[in-house]
């Protein structure tokens, strides 16, 4: 079966995949107290569910090797909305879409998915800029199937992590890692156990079910846990994140489109952050090389 190529992999991410830098240090840090993952002694914990070295993945998510950020916290939240022209309908993806998975044409049926209001979904944010190294504490990044969709059409996940695949219908599902090293394809089976995938390195990445090839999204593998992706209704959710300033980048990977704002964030309270992404139709078709629409 011919793969679909991977998109924008030229494109210098607005969240920062190639790494997540620390705008400031702490006058005294603490040193850090060696952990032990598997056989492998780290300077901090990681989230280590990768068939892989620990100590790559610490590398690449606490370069530094300091210790777990123990410091005050908040929030930032926010409702994210598309300006300018509707979202197209995409034919190409809608004709393989057979009637028995006729649901699925409302998440693939259009470039991206709008929510009552223009609100926008599937818009993965990020917060980087601070200082110390914050620990993703969860070892997946869950992906659901159901009726001939996944549960997003956009993952975030930090580097370290596992994507784990679950069937959530009457389906068998058979999940593909575009861009993975997967050596062999393994079945989500009804309403089962989640299937395992590993991407072995921070980047992007494309999520597909190999028996229905319409069913694509985008994977974003990061160095840093401070993220969310919006729903449908444009809201997002990023706790535990370190007081001071802040950098705040939303992604839409459907059109590309990007926007970044830097705040103040405040021991125990919530920053509200929303984002007004604009979408011109008559960009978007000549980036395509296709007649604009009248």
């Amino acid at each position: 079966m011919a793969r679909r190529a991977l998109r924008g992999g030229a494109v210098r991410l607005a969240l920062g995949v190639v790494a997540a830098s620390s705008l400031t240090a702490c006058k005294s840090k603490p040193q850090p107290e060696p952990v032990v993952v598997g056989s492998v002694t780290l300077p901090a914990p990681i989230a280590s569910s990768l068939p892989t070295d620990p100590k790559i993945v610490s590398a690449a998510v606490n370069p530094k090797g300091e210790a777990p950020y123990a410091g005050p916290t908040g929030s930032i939240g926010g409702i994210i909305t598309v300006s300018g022209d509707p979202s197209p309908d995409m034919p190409e993806a809608s004709m393989k879409i057979p009637a028995d998975c006729a649901g699925a044409k409302d998440t693939y049926g259009k470039l991206f998915r709008e929510g009552p209001g223009r609100a926008l979904a599937d818009v993965v944010v990020g917060a980087t800029g601070y200082a110390g190294y914050v620990v993703e504490d969860a070892p997946a990044e869950l992906a659901d199937a159901n009726g001939c969709a996944w549960s997003s059409r956009t993952y975030v996940m930090t580097f370290g992590q596992s994507l784990d695949v679950r069937s959530r219908d009457s389906r068998p599902y058979v999940p593909d890692l575009l861009g993975a090293g997967l050596k062999a394809q393994l079945v989500a089976m009804p309403r089962g156990d989640a299937i395992h995938l590993y991407p072995e390195r921070p980047g992007r990445y494309q999520l597909m079910d190999s028996m229905r090839i319409f069913m694509l999204a985008d994977v974003l593998v990061v160095k840093f846990p401070t993220h969310a992706v919006s729903g449908l209704d444009g809201r997002f959710l990023i706790p535990h994140v370190p007081v001071g300033k802040v950098t705040v980048s939303a992604l839409l990977p459907a059109t590309l489109e990007q926007a970044e704002k830097e705040v103040e964030v405040h021991a125990g309270e919530l920053v509200e952050v929303p984002f007004a992404l604009p979408f011109e139709r008559k960009k978007w078709d000549a980036t395509r090389g296709t007649a604009p629409a009248h």
